[in-house]
């Protein structure tokens, strides 16, 4: 325990207060690769529309890439990943076989290798790097799965990677496309990882989905308990993703500023609890729709509208450094930032979320050592003690924990779970 004094001032060194405090050091340390793998911010993963348009910067320019790294590298920062980090992939050929890029693979070798990223989503979607991969360009998209196979199996960072194509289907003909495009990845190599963003309730996920695509990314607001610990013994993994505030008539930990803070910290304790292992979130820099009204998003938070109903911070985790004038000197992340830039200012919720993916941590080490225990807790938070009664109406989702010194509290045991004398 460490004791100290804070002497807060103001301007003249005019004091104003001395604050006490202490400081409680546990004697472990938290894993550099995070145990809840992540993905945020595919929505503008360039950048362009949100904060390359926002400061003016020359899309593909020098500060365009240096802004891109510092944004993924605060990602990062807070135990979360881009899902699709800038500038870093392969380069191919007209027949879609990956194209010898000493520097790019040197790049891509370098992010991949670092401890801290835990996911890598593999570049490839229904228009992009081939225009009709389920017809004209069946060939040259098996082509570059497999070459991409290769590579990433023969430097060991296969278990980091998966893929996704499709977004939140619902139509039959978009549950046929997700399947679709799944059974071709699968024919590349069938030990690749093709996740999709659904929603248990609606039917074509059972019907299409199952079978075919190996992560299901659920939204948190629909989750489903059952059909979850189901798709888990099929041994399909379950991620959870949260977006916008439907069903406010059953709410689940909506992610806006209106919220606590505690709503961003509960979601990995909730994923915890039903062995969900990925948390997804659509951007984090959406401040185009704020820039469009002339306005900042240091005083305008409504981020995203849709008809008369206002979204205050969503898909805004960060706000810009430009009205601040905090900015990212030049070298500060290597070649990959050769200008200086204005940087991401984070959120209070960034942080929340960051705090929440800690917590994970914790609960991973402790049910390592008293699994019992470990459950015991989250439940207590997650779930506000109900040990859940497993509908897609009444669950964890629905029903947390909402102090957040239960938190606190709570972390106080696992520390003594992880520290106890084996």
């Amino acid at each position: 325990v460490y004791t100290g004094n804070v002497t807060v001032t103001r301007d003249a060194g005019i004091k104003l207060a001395d604050v006490p405090f202490s400081v409680t050091v546990w004697d472990f340390e938290l894993p550099k690769a995070p145990s809840l793998r992540s993905a945020f911010h595919d929505y503008d993963a360039g950048y362009r529309r949100g904060a390359v348009s926002y400061y003016g910067y020359v899309p593909g320019g020098a500060q365009h890439l240096s802004l891109a790294k510092a944004m993924d590298e605060d990602l990062l920062a807070h135990r979360l990943m881009p899902e699709s980090p800038f500038n870093v992939g392969f380069s191919i050929d007209s027949t879609g076989h990956i194209v010898p890029n000493p520097e790019g693979e040197a790049v891509l070798e370098s992010w991949l290798a670092r401890p801290e990223v835990s996911d890598y989503k593999l570049y490839f979607n229904t228009t992009s790097p081939f225009a009709d991969p389920l017809g004209a360009d069946r060939a040259g998209a098996i082509n570059y799965l497999r070459d991409a196979y290769e590579w990433l199996s023969s430097r060991g960072f296969l278990n980091k990677v998966w893929l996704r194509q499709v977004d939140d289907p619902d139509t039959p003909a978009k549950f046929q496309l997700a399947r679709d495009l799944a059974d071709l990845i699968h024919q590349a190599n069938p030990n690749y990882n093709a996740a999709v963003t659904a929603q248990f309730y609606k039917p074509g996920v059972a019907s299409y989905l199952y079978g075919h695509l190996n992560i299901l990314i659920m939204a948190g607001w629909s989750f489903d308990p059952v059909a979850s610990a189901q798709r888990q013994a099929a041994r399909n993994q379950i991620w959870s993703f949260n977006a916008l505030a439907p069903g406010i008539e059953n709410p689940s930990p909506f992610w806006q500023i209106d919220f606590p803070l505690l709503n961003f910290r509960i979601f990995p304790w909730i994923n915890f609890r039903y062995g969900l292992t990925g948390l997804l979130y659509w951007t984090t820099a959406y401040w185009e729709e704020i820039q469009a009204r002339g306005a900042s998003p240091w005083t305008d938070p409504c981020s995203y509208r849709s008809g008369a109903s206002c979204f205050n911070g969503d898909g805004m985790l960060v706000y810009p450094g430009k009205e601040v004038n905090y900015l990212i000197p030049q070298n500060a992340y290597g070649q990959a930032s050769s200008a200086s830039v204005y940087g991401p200012i984070p959120s209070l919720r960034l942080k929340a979320l960051r705090d929440g993916m800690e917590d994970y941590e914790l609960l991973a080490l402790a049910a390592s050592r008293d699994p019992s225990r470990a459950k015991q807790i989250v439940i207590q938070v997650a779930c506000a003690g109900n040990p859940d009664p497993g509908n897609a109406a009444a669950n964890c989702f629905h029903h947390w924990n909402q102090d957040p010194d239960g938190i606190l509290q709570a972390r106080a045991q696992l520390a003594s779970i992880i520290t106890a004398p084996r």
